[in-house]
């Protein structure tokens, strides 16, 4: 039943979010700095990377405002793009998905968990049946543009070697 599984997949996106937005009132502050020192540089290529370990590249993906905090937009990207933004089919059929919540200013952000403008990103993948979620350690964003209809961003995030992604990507916002 196709029905039952968007519902699935949109409780699974919804509570993920959630979770990911309740985590900005406990102070934690994650700065993007790799161990060499220094910030990471923003990629102008389409973003890419890898997912747990799996290559990923951006294939579609999706902005709306955050159900929490309506001055902040969550962005969902997926590998694959097999279904159009906006249509609540919110997990891809590869089940690795990118995930962001941020303030829609232009500019550029550092990712602090749980405060500011950019509070919350991270990678999320089905493993042995069960949804698995890893918020970025460290990520930097910039805000390229925003219309009523459309945003651009270039985003570097990382968890670990095998999550990581780095590029430029255009959503669409979802009414």
């Amino acid at each position: 039943m196709p029905t039952k599984n968007l519902i699935k997949n949109l409780i699974k996106t919804s509570a993920l979010l959630s979770f990911f937005t309740l985590l900005q009132g406990c102070g934690l502050s994650l700065e993007s700095k790799p161990s060499g020192g220094g910030t990471t540089p923003l990629s102008t290529q389409t973003i890419t990377g890898s997912i747990n370990g799996t290559p990923w590249i951006f294939g579609s993906g999706e902005a709306r405002k955050n159900l929490i905090d309506s001055t902040k937009m969550d962005v969902i990207l997926w590998d694959s793009p097999e279904h159009a933004a906006c249509s609540q089919n919110t997990i891809s059929s590869t089940e690795r998905q990118l995930y962001m919540t941020f303030s829609p200013t232009i500019g550029e952000k550092t990712l602090t968990i749980g405060k500011g403008d950019f509070s919350n990103s991270g990678f999320s993948y089905l493993s042995n049946s069960a949804f698995t979620s890893f918020p970025a350690s460290s990520a930097k964003m910039n805000l390229i543009t925003i219309t009523p209809t459309s945003l651009q961003l270039s985003l570097s995030a990382t968890d670990n070697a095998r999550n990581s992604v780095n590029g430029v990507f255009s959503v669409q916002i979802c009414k």
